[in-house]
């Protein structure tokens, strides 16, 4: 016992004598000891484990040492779940996986970790990222079991039926569907990588009257999925048809009057035996404008929208100029993926979109590729960008892979920089891709968040399509503070600043880019902009037919486009369809031409229908006709201008020669050797061209159409040349003797004078300068026409449609 005490004793004496001598260097050590004790991990550590494994790769390497760290701990935060554990093995923190992980539910994890010392006191703590990494665990499956479908034999069609099938696979490599295909090759169609089925050559009902097709989906890693059926079934074309439709409907500019359409329509029902007790024929008549004004003739100068919005892409700016564009009552901008234009900061300044509620209009028609073009490719209609430095999108509305999809990311300073928030939503629609226009309306409202997207003036609803939302919305982190980076607002394109140009350019035609700042356009600005001013009149039933209503119905849908009858007799459905009509009641209608389709099907009880060949014909909205009227006055204004030209002097007359000599100049250059025509013959031919016809092509604002003029007009034109000659009679008359009178009262006229005497071979023409103003007005949509040939009738008919009978040269005489 006594041995103890001393050898603990020696061992406290060494101490103590230890400390003395190292005295104040104990505090520094101590200090440094702490140090590495707290700064023993990393700040952060990466992870990445694939669904199927469960050991994760960190970068970098979780190294401690062993004779200090005993242990770690993953610091668990309240309602999260964290399926990891960590060990300590060889010096190294070896992070598993409880369980194979699902990167369909969830794609990353993050948490914080700490090393434990040997006394049990923990070290600093590191953040842990950890990546769930996809396999391709999943086939593509399509939406529906099998299709069905009909279709008319002895036709080509651009699209029979499109299948669809997705993939649960959580990365675009595996989760997107990239190709389909038909296993029977042997069949005469085709299907593209959107899943469109065509056929190759026109189908015989003789030869099969059902064809089956088996069609299978591959993600693009080339995955397979099980096969399903698509049955395209023939229909049998009868040779019963609609007889007494014209090819071609004229109907005049500002008329605001109907028209008849079908006149003179006749069934021939063919050899088709039915007994009239159980016929039942059905035809449908569809007025068609997709491809005039974006939809049909709309007038929109009283609606209250168009104060609120500012036009982004304006006929005649200067930053439009270098756009391909065609000229019309409504400019179509063509861009090719690389045309885009850059924003004036004058238009709408810097404006952060992310802080006020906004709404965003665009009229747009995007190109469908077939085969297509990468799917991740953005193509912009409108975006705001970093001016320089960065390429940070701060708004954009672009399409990507047949979405339409808006981006709106809000800046560092509007709220936690380490809370997500909404910054994409995507609309998969099919009118993003189907090559036809389209009048879209998206609606932010900022104390809300909320997005509206409305498609030809009606509301998109949100859906579930296979546990899918649509629109989908992805939540992104706010935006870092960049000082001194402002934005740059393009059209067509999107501005990168590091390349100091545009990218991401979009692929079709667009016509109008507005927006409205700080508000929102309301449902019934919407529904204004989008309402036609033409469309179909029905039929109304016969009152003094007393079963109207049991064997004829009558329906016309919401939008006066479409009109169907129903009637249980041949005579009954002739006289429906001959009082169909068309009304524009727009000022001034688009001159053009508006496409009618006319379906019919008769059936007859206990047996199939049969569908007649579908009709299609034309409207032609043509220029008003100018009568006679307005050019030559009535006979009352004739009868003053005589009696005011009689107290004209000499000096007059002059001036009427030297205007007719102009004139006569003019002709000759734009009629070379045909001066030998008389102003009569000349004026008469202008009147005949006064009905011709203008319709829209690209990048020509004007083709001349040959006058089919009817034989009221003939006789109308007739009358005005029997006018013509009748007053040049007169006319002349008058002056021989208004100049028999003057020969006796008045001097005879000055030498210098002699080489101006009245020359009545025709009458005198002036060019009205408020006459040629209007029409400069008029014609200025039409100032930039590519044809040569819409030119020369330019110069040769405008011009003469400008010109007016001066009566103050005619008829004068000297005092």
């Amino acid at each position: 016992m006594m041995s103890n005490c001393l050898h603990l004793g020696l061992i406290l004496s060494v101490l103590l004598g230890f400390a003395a001598s190292t005295g104040g260097n104990s505090n520094e050590n101590e200090d440094e000891y702490l140090t590495q004790r707290e700064y023993i991990l990393e700040k952060s550590y990466h992870g990445l484990i694939r669904e199927n494994e469960t050991l994760v790769e960190i970068t970098p390497l979780i190294k401690v040492d062993e004779e200090k760290i005993c242990n770690f701990r993953i610091l668990k935060k309240p309602y999260h779940e964290i399926p990891f554990q960590i060990e300590l093995v060889n010096n190294l923190g070896i992070l598993k996986a409880r369980r194979t992980l699902n990167c369909e539910k969830r794609k990353s994890y993050h948490f914080e970790i700490v090393a434990i010392y040997c006394d049990g006191t923990p070290s600093n703590p590191a953040n842990v990222h950890i990546t769930v990494i996809d396999i391709n665990e999943y086939a593509p499956t399509f939406l529906q079991p099998s299709y069905v479908t009909e279709v008319d034999e002895g036709k080509l069609y651009n699209e029979i039926i499109r299948v669809e099938a997705t993939d649960k696979d959580c990365t675009p490599l595996f989760g997107d569907v990239c190709k389909y295909d038909i296993l029977n090759s042997d069949e005469p169609f085709t299907i593209d990588n959107e899943g469109s089925i065509k056929n190759t050559e026109p189908l015989s009902h003789k030869i099969s009257h059902n064809h089956i097709l088996s069609v299978v989906a591959f993600d693009c890693a080339m995955k397979e999925s099980t096969p399903i059926m698509v049955s395209i079934k023939v229909r049998r074309i009868c040779d019963a048809k609609f007889l007494g439709i014209p090819e071609r409907i004229d109907y005049t500019s500002g008329s605001t009057e109907s028209l008849q359409l079908f006149p003179n329509a006749r069934l021939d029902l063919c050899n088709i035996l039915c007994s009239p007790e159980e016929l039942n024929i059905h035809a449908a008549v569809v007025l068609k404008t997709k491809h005039i004004s974006f939809g049909c003739d709309r007038d929109i100068s009283n609606c209250t929208a168009s104060s609120k919005l500012k036009d982004l892409l304006p006929r005649g700016a200067e930053w439009t100029k270098e756009l391909s564009f065609d000229e019309g009552p409504e400019p179509i901008f063509h861009f090719d993926g690389n045309a885009g234009v850059v924003l004036p900061d004058s238009l709408i300044g810097r404006h952060d979109f992310s802080l006020h509620s906004f709404s965003i209009v665009s009229v747009f028609r995007h190109a469908s590729q077939s085969p297509p073009l990468n799917k991740h490719v953005k193509e912009h209609i409108l975006c705001s960008a970093d001016d320089h430095k960065m390429n940070r999108h701060h708004m954009a509305l672009f399409v990507r892979n047949c979405r339409l999809i808006l981006l709106l990311r809000k800046n560092y300073n509007e709220g936690d920089l380490n809370i997500f928030s909404p910054a994409e939503w995507r609309w998969k629609i099919a009118q993003v891709c189907d090559n036809e226009w389209h009048y879209y309306v998206i609606n932010y409202v900022e104390q809300s968040g909320k997005v509206e997207l409305f498609i030809d003036g009606v509301r998109f609803e949100s859906s579930v399509e296979d546990r899918h939302a649509n629109p989908e919305v992805i939540d992104d982190w706010p935006l870092h503070a960049a000082h001194g980076v402002n934005t740059t607002l393009s059209v067509g394109a999107c501005f990168q600043s590091s390349e100091n140009r545009l990218k991401h350019g979009f692929l079709g035609d667009i016509s109008v880019v507005k927006v409205a700042l700080n508000n929102i356009l309301l449902p019934a600005d919407i529904k204004c902009g989008t309402s036609c001013a033409e469309h179909l009149l029905p039929a109304t039933p016969e009152a003094d037919s007393p079963n109207t209503e049991q064997d004829v119905q009558v329906q016309l849908n919401a939008k006066m486009n479409e009109i169907y009858i129903e009637a249980q007799s041949k005579h009954k459905i002739e006289q429906l369809m001959r009082k169909i009509q068309y009304i524009n009641a727009k000022k001034s209608p688009t001159i053009g031409r508006r496409n009618i389709e006319v379906r019919t099907t008769m059936m007859c009880t206990n047996q199939s229908a049969l569908r007649l060949p579908t009709i299609e014909t034309y409207i032609m909205v043509n220029e008003p006709i100018q009568t006679p009227a307005g050019i030559l006055g009535t006979d009352a204004e004739r009868e003053t201008d005589v009696d005011t030209d009689r107290e004209t002097d000499t000096d007059s007359i002059v001036d009427g020669q030297r205007r007719k000599l102009a004139v006569d100049k003019l002709k000759g250059e734009q009629f070379p050797g045909k001066i030998a025509i008389s102003d009569t013959k000349l004026f008469s031919y202008s009147l005949l061209h006064t009905n011709d016809v203008q319709e829209p092509k690209s990048h020509v604002h004007a083709i001349v159409h040959k006058a089919e003029a009817s034989h009221p007009t003939m006789l109308l034109i007739l009358i005005c040349v029997f006018l013509v000659i009748l007053l040049c009679g007169v006319s002349i008359a008058r002056l021989k003797n208004n100049q028999k009178y003057s020969d006796r009262h008045q001097p005879c006229p000055k030498a210098a004078d002699e080489g101006l005497i009245w020359d009545d071979s025709a009458l005198t023409i002036t060019i009205n300068p408020m006459q040629t103003d209007a029409a400069s007005e008029e014609s200025s949509d039409s100032e930039n026409s590519d044809s040569e040939d819409d030119e020369v009738i330019k110069d040769g008919f405008a011009h003469i449609n400008q010109l007016e009978w001066d009566n103050t040269n005619m008829f004068s005489s000297a005092n």
